[in-house]
């Protein structure tokens, strides 16, 4: 019978480590029923670990597809942002000149009391011409004020 081959390499703890010092008194105390040998228990952590670190890296990748905005996406954002903002300023428009109007309602006298005006002619060209003010025009301005 042959002899078998083995690889092998030396670990070394340094006691003025701390992280080698916590893991040196876990493999020292290893529960023999779980793991066969401490060669074993080494296996599998790094096993483990660089299983970890390849799955890390595929979702690395994912997340760093993720991370970044398409044209697309950007371009439906902005319309997006700038509906919401053309509406509230719509409605922010709609209610200062409610207020607006409701104020100039409140300024406006019940009841308009004018001078009575006189009637002007006017001679242009051998015919008259009479400038009226009516109430009716009183009463618009003062809506428009």
């Amino acid at each position: 019978m042959g002899r078998q081959q083995y690889e092998q390499f030396c670990l070394r703890f340094s006691p003025d480590n701390p992280q080698h010092v916590k893991v040196l008194r876990i493999l020292n105390n290893l529960d023999r029923d779980l793991y066969k040998s401490k060669t074993q228990f080494i296996m599998e952590a790094i096993e483990s670990y660089i299983c970890r670190l390849s799955e890390g890296m595929e979702t690395a990748d994912e997340d760093e597809k993720k991370k970044y905005v398409t044209s697309e996406e950007l371009e439906v954002m902005e319309n997006r942002i700038r509906e919401e903002l053309r509406k509230e300023l719509y409605q922010d428009f709609v209610v200062h000149l409610a207020d607006t109007m409701m104020t100039a309602m409140v300024r406006q006298p019940a009841v308009v009391q004018s001078a009575p005006i006189e009637k002007e002619t006017v001679k242009e060209t051998g015919t008259k011409k009479e400038d009226e003010v009516t109430e009716e025009m009183v009463d618009n301005v003062m809506k428009w004020a």
